[in-house]
């Protein structure tokens, strides 16, 4: 018997039991009492499934039979959705008299133009679902994923007809639209808006990379999964969750250096899978790209491939060679 087949027979063997133990882990996170017992469960599941990747991996591809340990495991996920990871809740009203009876040219200052602007956003995500769903719906309730285009493009036609410059900027996966590394998705898009003289950063739909469910780190070097979301890297130092706690509460935040570089390193980090780590030898969420590489990877003229390896970057299709990396090691907040 070659080893290829015996190879297959011993993943064939093993596959329902690594199958109803993910299943019991399921039972688990949904019975959980608390969040951090929740997350325990799901981190026991993913170094489960590291720990046995490498049996249904052929030297090219994932087995099939592996893809049913990842249904799997987005089921237990999904239990973990509706946690956000950060407590930064949008200030947002629906029924805000102030802006409904005050004309914008009439607006205090800078401050209150780009809170109405936000508001407006806001209040059309909001119609919107009401409109689709037919019921009441909050902020809070609705669903951001797959939004953010539809709300940038409305931000920017509202400014347009408020005379205000403002432009829909285009993420694509490690920057490019030429080599699709989530198959055409996970592309995000926001606006930069010039007011009185300064720019700033505006994401309405910013909130949807801040669910627990695709933020617990232990996720990346799972195969066939695309690693972790923007939110929970830009948890991880005071300077990162301060971009983004002004943006999920606010929706904007002007666009100095700092919060540029703290607002794309967080995509940056997102597109990379665990390979990355494994292979740069050294587990470390920082990022060495400048605002002047960031401009020449939103105009088309570079791009994170260029600089990281393709099987980096992106769903992750092999298996760890040490199962055992801690990719909790630098989850600590730094000053």
């Amino acid at each position: 018997m070659s080893d290829e087949v015996s190879h297959y027979i011993i993943s064939l063997i093993m596959s329902p039991y690594y199958k109803s133990k993910i299943s019991r882990g399921y039972r688990k996170v949904f019975t959980s009492t608390s969040c951090e017992e929740g997350i325990l469960v799901m981190e026991d599941i993913y170094q489960m499934i590291k720990k046995c990747a490498a049996t249904y991996y052929n030297g090219y591809e994932m087995s099939f039979l592996y893809n049913g340990f990842i249904s799997r495991l987005a089921k237990c996920e999904n239990l973990l959705e509706g946690v956000s990871i950060i407590d930064s809740l949008p200030d947002f009203t629906y029924d805000n008299k102030y802006f409904e009876r005050t004309r914008f040219s009439c607006l205090k200052n800078t401050k209150e133009k780009l809170d109405y602007i936000v508001w407006c956003s806001r209040k059309n995500i909001v119609e919107r679902f009401k409109t689709y769903y037919e019921i009441d719906v909050d902020l809070e309730d609705c669903f951001l994923v797959n939004e953010c285009f539809t709300t940038s493009v409305y931000t920017e036609l509202l400014c347009d007809r408020l005379g205000v410059w403002c432009k829909t900027i285009k993420i694509p996966p490690a920057y490019t639209d030429e080599i699709k590394l989530y198959d055409g998705d996970g592309f995000h898009y926001f606006n930069i808006i010039k007011l009185d003289g300064y720019y700033y950063i505006v994401d309405c739909t910013y909130r949807q990379f801040f669910k627990l469910d695709n933020n617990l780190l232990e996720r990346l070097g799972v195969p066939k999964t695309n690693g972790c979301d923007v939110g929970v890297y830009m948890v991880l130092n005071s300077s990162r969750e301060d971009t983004a706690s002004r943006i999920l509460k606010k929706g904007w935040v002007i666009a100095s250096p700092e919060n540029v570089k703290n607002y794309l390193d967080g995509f940056t980090l997102s597109f990379r899978n665990g390979l990355y780590y494994e292979n740069a030898g050294v587990v470390n969420y920082s990022v060495d790209y400048t605002l002047r590489d960031y401009k020449r990877f939103l105009v088309g003229k570079d791009n994170q491939i260029n600089y990281e390896s393709y099987n980096c970057l992106g769903v992750q299709d092999e298996p760890l060679e040490d199962y055992k990396l801690n990719f909790k090691i630098s989850a600590k907040k730094q000053v």
